[in-house]
């Protein structure tokens, strides 16, 4: 169900995955009689490789006005490969 919606911003997947989860526990909710239960919070996370193994990571949440966060450092390559393999290990 995630990323399938006439959504207006960018189509990623980690989003895909958040708006699926969101759409199940509402669906779930509803067929038991409950109103929704949770809220999907768009936002958006970029971790861009640079050279010598060096990463910017970029993050924005798109419903507030609040500037975007931006940071430079070598760690967030680290935290690209770590989330990269625990997405792939609990959604393959």
């Amino acid at each position: 169900m995630g990323d399938r919606v006439n959504f207006a911003g960018p189509k990623m997947v980690h989003m895909a995955v958040n708006q699926a989860q969101v759409a199940a526990a509402n669906v779930a909710a509803e067929i038991a009689g409950h109103d929704p239960i949770t809220h999907y919070d768009h936002d958006m996370m970029l971790v861009l490789d640079v050279a010598d193994g060096d990463c910017i990571y970029f993050h924005k949440d798109i419903w507030l006005d609040d500037p975007s966060s931006v940071r430079h450092r070598r760690f967030w390559s680290w935290a690209k490969r770590v989330h990269r393999n625990y997405e792939q290990a609990t959604h393959a």
